[in-house]
């Protein structure tokens, strides 16, 4: 951990990717609900919903890119030769560059929601102690991918690292960020059920609408992301054996 933050401060492409697809997106949704407001084609509800699933969204998006980069960053550096020669274990490499990812998230998240207050006079903390157990599961949730990510690199090499930026957009759509699980066809409901993120997302707009929220959609994310993060380290473990015995990690050298 110490090393990420030595090197992470000083590196500019590092600083930038914490915020600048996040602002961006944010900028870019919250024109939109300004022009709908304006020309009265939306309700307040509707504002709503959109903000809260550009910031909540990336809060998924910056878990998983963070951790997955993690390893991409000592590819790129050819460091890993070096970072696996010492006594450090995988699950050491994973836990250090998960608090470095979370610090980083952190601090994305600070951003938007300055920028969400000050620009469009939008309050996430209007969500109450919601707030805290919804941040959970999303970050619980794109940890996960970003373990399977870096699973399926550690393995497959340089051919699939363009899983690091596309993967989490295969969940986006499902996730029903913007609009109701209703919305989508009925294959695509049921392919959403299995995600947290659905639950979290049609929790929040069910608080933001009426100020609660069903305890078993919190109940039914808790549970999902414990078995897709148990999931996800089993297949790191496994990805990290199986690249350590066959000298797969030569290739990033």
């Amino acid at each position: 951990m110490r090393r990420h933050l030595l090197i992470w401060p000083r590196n500019l492409d590092q600083i930038t990717d914490i915020f600048w697809w996040p602002v961006l997106e944010l900028l870019t949704w919250g024109l939109f609900t300004v022009y709908l407001t304006k020309n009265n084609i939306s309700s307040p509800s509707l504002v709503t919903f959109l903000l809260g699933g550009v910031m909540f969204w990336s809060v998924i998006t910056q878990s998983q890119q963070q951790t997955s980069l993690i390893f991409m960053r000592d590819a790129w550096d050819r460091n890993l030769l070096n970072i696996f020669a010492t006594p450090i274990t995988i699950w050491e490499y994973f836990l250090g560059g998960l608090l470095v990812s979370m610090i980083k998230f952190i601090i994305s998240f600070i951003i938007l929601f300055v920028l969400g207050y000050i620009l469009y006079a939008f309050n996430i903390f209007s969500l109450g102690w919601y707030f805290l157990p919804f941040m959970f599961n999303l970050s619980l949730f794109g940890w996960a991918i970003g373990l399977f990510v870096t699973g399926f690199i550690v393995r497959y090499g340089w051919r699939v690292s363009s899983f690091a930026w596309t993967i989490i957009s295969i969940f986006q759509p499902f996730s029903a960020v913007f609009y109701p699980l209703s919305t989508l066809p009925n294959w695509a409901q049921k392919i959403g059920l299995l995600f947290p993120s659905t639950y979290i997302f049609e929790g929040m707009r069910s608080v933001f609408l009426t100020e609660t929220m069903k305890a078993n959609y919190l109940i039914i994310s808790f549970g999902l992301n414990l078995v897709y993060f148990v999931l996800a380290l089993l297949f790191y473990r496994w990805m990290f054996k199986v690249a350590l015995e066959k000298g797969l990690l030569i290739k990033f050298v």
